[in-house]
């Protein structure tokens, strides 16, 4: 049994907007805990231990940071921890950042703090207010979304324009550039570390043109091979949903001699597993007990139970798991929402929602933290759990759950009486 965990930056930096960073401290706990009560295996092991009992985890990367080489590096190493490293082509070796992170710089941490971006353009046409963090918040889904979606040229355009409106120069953050050309190297002569391509400018490949993508794709394997000197056999799909890729991409990936793809989607692997569609569990910045706890709840979704990406009937009580594209019954149906808890995971539910079109349907987010009962989220409530149960008695309701803790808050409300809830993985 086999889980593989996505992780990014390893830093002890403070801000970190899009939730990816670990710190160093909670990193080797992490890693010390898994190696201390789990098997640990590199990726090209991955199918012939899917299907022993006991279980398995493999340490992925993605991004290519420098602090991976700086930070995890070395707790990989001390543990004998095998690992590997989906390295972004495009700023190797420069002193430039990701646009990803671009974005963040010039929205959270501006020069010049101004109190509204306005553009007029076929793609990113209005204006957005930035006086708090959350019109911040709310400014930085819309461009990082619209990013995803637009060719790399045109993508520079648009970074390069938020950058100068922030009075910001090009040149980045030590702590979020891409690793050098000596880094990477050394990284990849190392028996422990695989190096694999995250594509030349992390794109959401789905939406490219076939040329596009191309260039993606064989570029970026093309300057791996270049410094370290060895295949490049493994890839992950930039954002990893099922969305970021296609037949194209898999047609390509085995022109050029690529024999894994990995995802971000939460299911099970088995021996039954597309080896271009390969799950991963990405983590975030827990410590220690939290980090048991997750762990747990992984090893209950996918091996304990079977109902990831499935609606089961448990007592009566009607569960969906999976991502929130496969929830076929929430998309296709007519019920009214809430949006379990006000929090981060909540409004980013919700901002999903807003995404497809649903956000008519939400009625009210649910949350037990009395402090945040009655406040108000665009207009619509914040209710306390017995009065989202006193609602569900008069309207067709499904609760959506998206949390650290999603499996417990679950539990809690099935005991309270709900009957239609559904876990959004991750």
């Amino acid at each position: 049994m086999v889980i593989v965990l996505c992780y990014h930056k390893i830093s002890d930096i403070r801000n970190d907007y899009n939730m990816v960073n670990v710190s160093i401290e909670n990193f080797k706990n992490q890693m010390e805990y898994l190696s201390s009560n789990y098997k640990m295996i590199s990726v090209k092991d991955i199918f012939s231990m899917v299907d022993t009992e006991e279980y398995c985890f493999a340490v992925t990367f993605d991004d290519g940071y420098r602090n991976v080489y700086s930070s995890a590096f070395p707790i990989l190493q001390e543990l004998s921890i095998p690992a590997i490293d989906f390295v972004t082509t495009g700023n190797l070796g420069t002193e430039y950042e990701n646009w990803t992170d671009n974005i963040i710089r010039a929205i959270f941490e501006p020069k010049n703090q101004k109190d509204y971006f306005e553009c007029r353009s076929s793609e990113l046409s209005g204006r957005w207010y930035t006086r708090n963090i959350e019109e911040k918040t709310s400014f930085y889904r819309k461009v990082n979304y619209m990013f995803r979606c637009i060719s790399a040229k045109k993508r520079k355009q648009y970074e390069m324009l938020l950058l100068k409106w922030a009075g910001l120069s090009a040149e980045g953050r030590i702590e979020n550039r891409i690793l050098t050309d000596k880094e990477l190297k050394e990284l990849s002569q190392n028996p422990l570390i695989s190096i694999g391509t995250h594509s030349v400018t992390h794109s959401f490949l789905g939406s490219l043109t076939d040329n596009e993508q191309e260039a993606e794709i064989t570029d970026s394997i093309g300057k791996l091979r270049e410094i370290t000197g060895i295949p490049i056999k493994y890839m992950a799909y930039p954002f990893g949903s099922p969305a970021s890729y296609n037949n194209i991409t898999f047609e390509l990936m085995k022109r050029n001699g690529i024999e894994m793809g990995f995802t971000t989607s939460f299911e099970r692997i088995t021996s039954n597993t597309d080896p271009y569609k390969i799950p991963r569990v990405v983590m975030g910045n827990y410590d220690l007990e939290d980090f048991k706890n997750i762990v747990n709840n992984i090893i209950t979704k996918l091996y304990r139970c079977n109902i990831v990406n499935t609606m089961t009937l448990t007592n009566e009580h009607q569960l969906y798991v999976g991502s929130i594209e496969k929830d076929f019954q929430l998309l296709e149906g007519k019920q009214n929402i809430v949006v379990w808890s006000c929090g981060f995971w909540g409004r980013a539910l919700y901002d999903d929602l807003k995404l497809l079109n649903m956000k008519e349907r939400v009625v009210a987010f649910g949350d037990n933290d009395l402090d945040k009962i009655g406040q108000l989220i665009e207009e619509i409530p914040v209710l306390a759990k017995s009065d989202v149960l006193d609602l569900s008695k008069k309207k067709d309701l499904v609760i959506l759950i998206k949390n650290t803790y999603d499996m417990e808050i679950y539990d809690d409300l099935r005991e309270s009486g709900f009957r239609n809830v559904h876990v959004i993985t991750k």
